[in-house]
């Protein structure tokens, strides 16, 4: 907040904009990724503690409803609000207000405490510590030697070692899931980046927050329903496989994206040579790309439909895969909205190295059109990679889940 308050008040000068701007997007990323999963765990605790005690068990799904339809409504209402609302205003206007609002909401956040559901002590954890210890202590008519003593503590270590890696070795299950979303998490940024960019100068029949407001809308109703369906109507044996065909729709989605917005670069780097746009615009900083941004609209909307069912594929997953006696397991969004964000440093990354094809804009001196081409082979080849991976657990893997659907249905079909 203290640097972004500087660069409101106090202009940056160019040579130092990378320097002094990209600690601020790590301090926002590591913030984003470490209060998501928070902020979730505790909506669902102040619902689950609404729920009825006798139906506590037996109504996950309810709880999960709830929860996605607080959220959504909350995510949809940004959406709408924060593109119309901040369009027209400076960065040191819409600064001042971000923050007075996230003042507000702390201040509500305190005021609201007295009326938050706290958890009781769990006095079972109590009493499992001083079960551990009464019977050493009964056990012990007289003092231990030495030499058993040290043995006893180091088979303790030993178990204690075994205990740590068998609760972290379903964790290296999500490595080679998390290897394919790289790209996919270069694709994202990209769009995030290069797709705003590209309608500037171009005929505002709309403004352009419009099409990102309508890919926010896509993105956060996918992620909705895919979850709602997924709970509610997906019986347990199939729930890893719809994950994982979700995953893998996200993935073929992405390189649909690339491939719309490399045709649409071409006709639009095609409009502008043929009008002559270079030209006039060295002589009106106003000119026009003779081309309608709603022609972006096609690769916003895929853009958004990519986002909405891979990330909320990806969270799925982790929740199926990674046991819940794993110590990472409630912060799963954050660890994949971690691996989702390296790909804006290979975004850099590649701007950096193919920097041949960028010039001063991507009006008149780039050759943005070559970057999603190439975005689009590696979206395939990243495809491929998440079909063997998908199929890879199809086949090897049985998770938890699979197998308690299966243990209900042959129950189910011995009480017939």
């Amino acid at each position: 907040m203290v640097m972004l308050c500087i660069s409101a008040f106090h202009p940056i000068a160019g040579d130092m904009t990378g320097i002094y701007f990209v600690p601020v997007v790590i301090l926002i990323a590591v913030g984003k990724a470490g209060g998501v999963p928070v902020l979730e765990g505790f909506l669902v605790g102040q619902l689950t503690a609404h729920e009825p005690r006798q139906l506590l068990d037996i109504d996950e799904g309810r709880v999960n409803a709830r929860k996605t339809v607080w959220w959504f409504t909350a995510s949809l209402l940004c959406k709408f609000i924060t593109p119309v609302f901040f369009g027209s205003f400076g960065w040191r206007v819409t600064f001042m207000v971000s923050t007075l609002v996230m003042g507000i909401g702390y201040f509500l956040f305190l005021c609201c405490i007295p009326l938050c559901h706290h958890r009781s002590v769990d006095e079972a954890a109590t009493t499992s510590e001083t079960s551990r210890a009464s019977p050493e202590e009964n056990t012990n008519n007289g003092p231990t030697p030495a030499v058993s003593r040290g043995r006893r503590l180091k088979e303790q270590w030993k178990l204690r070692i075994k205990k740590i890696k068998e609760q972290w070795k379903p964790l290296s299950v999500m490595i080679p899931m998390w290897t394919t979303f790289l790209v996919f998490g270069l694709v994202l940024s990209t769009g995030n980046t290069f797709f705003t960019e590209q309608g500037n100068n171009m005929d505002g029949t709309v403004s352009i927050y419009t099409l990102i407001m309508i890919r926010n809308i896509i993105k956060a109703t996918l992620s909705s329903s895919f979850s709602t369906l997924l709970f509610k109507y997906t019986p347990k044996p199939l729930k890893t496989k719809s994950i994982k065909v979700g995953i893998l729709t996200a993935m073929v989605v992405s390189v649909f994206c690339c491939s719309v917005a490399w045709r649409v670069e071409i006709h639009r780097l095609r409009a502008i040579e043929d009008s002559k746009f270079c030209v006039k615009f060295n002589q009106d900083d106003h000119a026009v790309v003779p081309m309608s941004i709603l022609r972006l609209l096609p690769q916003f909307c895929l853009l958004g439909l990519m986002e909405g069912i891979g990330k909320q594929g990806l969270d799925l997953f982790f929740e199926v895969q990674v046991p819940d006696d794993v110590p990472m397991q409630k912060y799963g969004s954050a660890l994949n909205e971690a691996v989702i964000g390296f790909g804006s440093f290979l975004n850099a990354l590649l701007v950096y190295r193919l920097k041949s094809w960028f010039g001063d804009t991507l009006n008149c001196s780039s050759r943005l059109d070559y970057y999603y081409q190439m975005l689009m082979v590696l979206s395939f080849v990243n495809l491929l990679c998440n079909w063997f991976v998908t199929t890879r657990y199809w086949d090897k893997k049985e998770t938890r889940d699979d197998v308690e659907g299966n243990q209900e249905m042959e129950i189910e079909l011995r009480v017939e």
